[in-house]
C-alpha cells in the first residue's frame, strides 16, 4: 500500500521514541518492499542531517528519495491509499470516502509487525494465487508505473472467513478480503460465505474492505482459452464440447458464465429447479440447444426423473489449480481475457494494486 507521511519532523523526535520508532519502521517497510512510503523533501533532508538516525535508516531514506519522484504522484490513481499523520494522536482509522484515503495515526506503526504488507484474506491459497496473477496482469496492461503487489496471505474457508475478517478489523489490521458470491441464479441470494458481510464491510474501508466478486465462483475468472488448452492437453472431448456450449450460450446471454458451475456443470433438472424458485433464466438459455429443448420437462418446467437428463459438463475440482499452472507458464502480455470477464479482471486488479502496491525495484539494501 502507499503510505504518505504528513506532519513529520524527524529532528524533534530525539526524546520521542514512539514517533521515532514509527518513522523508522515505515522506512524499513519501504526497504523490504512491503509498502511504498512517500516522504516530502523537507522530511527526507531532516532525517539525512539528523544524528538521531542510523546509517542504515539514512541509506533506506535515500532509496525513498530515489523513487519519490516516480511514485509521489500516483496516490490519486490508486483505489485507496493511506495518510500517516504524525500529529494525529487517535487510535482508530478514519476513511475519507470522497478521496479514497485511509487516515491513521503514527501510533499504528510503533510496533514493527504493523508495517508489513497488507493482509489479503481469501477462501484458499489457489484463490490468492489467481488474484495475484490478475494484479500482475493489471500492472502490465493498465498501470504506467511498473508497480508490483505484496500481501500477507490469510485464508478462511466457508463461515470462518467472516470471523477472520472481523478479527482483523477489531485488531485494526489493514486487510482486503475477496470472496465468491456463490449465486447460482441472477435473482438468488448470496451464499453462506459472503452473505454475512454487511454493507459497511463492503463500503466503509476504515482499513478493511470486503469485496464480493460479481459472479458465482472464482473459476468464472479463468479465460476460456486457458480452459481449452487444458482440455486439449488432457484429450478430454467432453470438456471441449462443453466449452463450445459455454461459448454459444454466453453469446446469447452474457451472464451465463457468471452463474454457471464451472467445476460440476449444469443439468436440466438443476436448471428447472433454480428457475422454478427464482424465476426465468436458465431454461431460456438452454432452450437454444436441441438436446435440451427436445425434452418435454423443459417446456413444462417439471422434472420427471427420466434418467436421461442432458447436462453441460463441468471441468472438475482441479480446474483452478490446472489453470493457474497453465497461466504461470504463459506470457501475461499475450493472455487473452474474454470480454465478459475483462471488467472483473480490471476491478480486482485495481483493488489489489491499491491495497498492496510496492515499488517495482528490488529490495533496498542498507549499504
Amino acid at each position: 500500500m502507499l503510505f504518505k507521511i504528513e506532519n513529520c519532523f524527524p529532528d524533534n523526535y530525539a526524546q520521542d521514541t514512539d514517533r521515532q520508532h514509527a518513522l523508522e519502521n515505515l522506512i524499513l517497510s519501504s526497504a523490504f518492499r512491503h509498502n511504498i512510503v512517500i516522504l516530502d523533501t523537507k522530511t527526507i533532508n531532516s532525517i539525512l542531517s539528523c544524528h538521531d538516525y542510523s546509517a542504515i535508516i539514512k541509506n533506506h531514506t535515500h532509496d525513498i528519495l530515489s523513487y519519490r519522484r516516480e511514485y509521489a504522484g500516483i496516490a490519486y490513481n490508486l483505489s485507496v491509499h493511506t495518510i500517516v499523520d504524525f500529529e494525529y494522536e487517535g487510535e482508530a482509522y478514519n476513511f475519507d470516502k470522497d478521496n479514497s484515503i485511509i487516515k491513521v495515526s503514527y501510533k499504528y506503526f510503533i510496533d514493527p509487525k504493523d508495517s508489513g504488507p497488507t493482509t489479503l484474506l481469501a477462501e484458499n491459497l489457489l484463490d490468492f494465487k489467481l488474484y495475484n496473477i490478475i494484479a500482475k496482469y493489471y500492472s502490465q496492461h493498465i498501470a504506467n508505473y511498473g508497480l508490483k503487489t505484496s500481501f500477507i496471505f490469510s485464508f478462511g474457508g466457508g463461515s470462518q472467513i467472516k470471523t477472520m475478517f472481523d478479527s482483523l478489523k477489531n485488531d485494526n489490521k489493514l486487510a482486503l478480503c475477496i470472496i465468491d458470491s456463490d449465486k447460482a441464479h441472477p435473482r438468488m441470494s448470496e451464499g453462506s460465505t459472503s452473505s454475512p458481510f454487511s454493507k459497511e464491510d463492503r463500503e466503509d474501508i476504515n482499513g478493511n474492505l470486503a469485496y464480493v466478486i460479481d459472479m458465482r465462483e472464482i473459476e468464472t475468472l479463468i479465460p476460456l482459452n486457458i480452459i481449452q488448452e487444458i482440455a486439449v492437453d488432457n484429450k478430454l472431448d467432453e470438456h471441449i464440447d462443453s466449452l463450445d456450449d459455454i461459448v454459444r450460450f454466453n453469446s446469447t446471454e452474457n451472464r451465463f458464465r457468471k452463474f454457471f458451475d464451472h467445476k460440476k456443470g449444469l443439468t436440466l433438472k438443476e436448471a428447472i429447479h433454480a428457475d422454478n424458485i427464482h424465476g426465468d433464466f436458465w431454461l431460456d438459455i438452454l432452450s437454444k440447444k436441441p438436446n435440451f429443448s427436445s425434452k418435454s420437462c423443459l417446456g413444462e418446467k417439471e422434472c420427471y426423473s427420466c434418467s436421461s437428463c442432458p447436462k453441460i459438463v463441468g471441468f472438475g475440482d482441479k480446474l483452478l489449480r490446472n489453470s493457474i499452472d497453465k497461466i504461470e507458464q504463459s506470457n501475461l502480455h499475450r493472455l487473452n481475457i474474454d470480454k465478459d470477464i475483462h471488467r472483473d479482471w480490471m476491478t480486482i486488479g485495481e483493488l489489489m494494486m491499491g491495497w498492496g502496491c510496492v515499488p517495482a525495484g528490488q529490495r533496498s539494501r542498507s549499504s
